[in-house]
């Protein structure tokens, strides 16, 4: 387990700084001339995953502090996620999934009814998931409860 571990992680560290380096050389980025350079001699993106590993050290520090604080953190880009994808399909809804909107000449098109249905139920699911998203994961909701040590408050008691 340990060694499918450490080659997911390999792999998910060469994938984010890919996309890192490929956003940066589009501009996307802060310090976009740093991070879009490629390393000529190993042919790796070296700022970008030095970059991409900063990043996910933070979030374990923050996980550390509080299981809470990285719960909540790791929820609201689960939302956003989310959100910026019922955007779209929301606003096509809204105009009513016009050709201006939906080119004929696009290359994947699938018949009207599909269309609104995959719209619509995207807005209704991201609805739905973020409500339930933002629910306490705990009853009753209590400053003992917004730990990761609660269980050592309890067993004191």
């Amino acid at each position: 387990m340990l060694l499918a571990g450490f080659a997911a992680l390999a792999g998910c560290q060469q994938t984010a700084s890919r996309l890192t380096w490929a956003f940066a050389r589009d501009r996307g980025l802060f310090g976009s001339s740093k991070l879009s350079h490629m390393d000529e001699k190993w042919l790796v993106p070296v700022w970008a995953l030095c970059a991409n590993a900063a990043v996910i050290f933070i979030i374990g520090c923050v996980y550390l502090g509080s299981s809470t604080a990285f719960n909540a953190f790791i929820g609201t880009g689960l939302i956003l996620q989310l959100i910026t994808f019922a955007f779209p399909a929301a606003l096509l809804l809204l105009r009513r999934r016009l050709a201006q909107y939906l080119p004929e000449s696009r290359k994947f098109k699938v018949p009207a009814v599909i269309g609104w249905i995959a719209n619509a139920g995207t807005v209704g699911f991201t609805i739905i998931v973020t409500i339930f998203w933002c629910l306490p994961t705990v009853f009753p909701v209590a400053p003992s409860n917004m730990s990761k040590f609660a269980y050592l408050n309890i067993l004191k008691d």
